[in-house]
């Protein structure tokens, strides 16, 4: 890995995060500390599925990560998870209304605003359709 990475610090292979630490013998303690703190806090219980493994992860990590994406990066990345979310439709009504909201939050977590009236909905339904085909490009826009 280059410092080409979006999600690194540049010239290093440190993830990018709300520390602000950039070296990696640093923030491997201060990680482990904070783990061992967050575990001794509790684990969250589970059904040992995928939603226990998340909130388990959400738990020790307390979001230390940032994503640190340029827009048009970030547009690359949301264009490939919208995509995908839309074509397994999880839901049996308020798939597109519960996408556009999580894809408001998506952007902040990224540290993006979003004006979700600017998407046209016939245009968001041409690309989710496009999507669907692996052609993430119209979502993307």
């Amino acid at each position: 890995m280059t410092g080409d990475d979006p999600y690194l610090y540049s010239g290093s292979v440190v993830l990018r995060n709300k520390l602000g630490i950039s070296g990696a013998d640093r923030l491997d303690i201060v990680e482990r500390a904070l783990v061992v703190q967050r575990a001794a806090e509790g684990i969250p219980a589970g059904v040992f599925d995928l939603t226990h493994l998340r909130a388990i992860h959400r738990r020790l990590e307390k979001a230390n990560f940032l994503k640190g994406l340029s827009a048009a990066k970030f547009a690359k990345e949301a264009a490939i998870i919208m995509g995908d979310v839309n074509y397994v439709h999880p839901f049996r009504e308020g798939n597109g209304r519960t996408q556009l909201f999580y894809l408001e939050k998506l952007a902040a977590h990224a540290g993006h605003s979003l004006d979700l009236s600017r998407i046209e909905p016939a245009g968001w339904i041409t690309a989710s359709r496009a999507a669907h085909g692996g052609d993430y490009k119209p979502m993307q826009r």
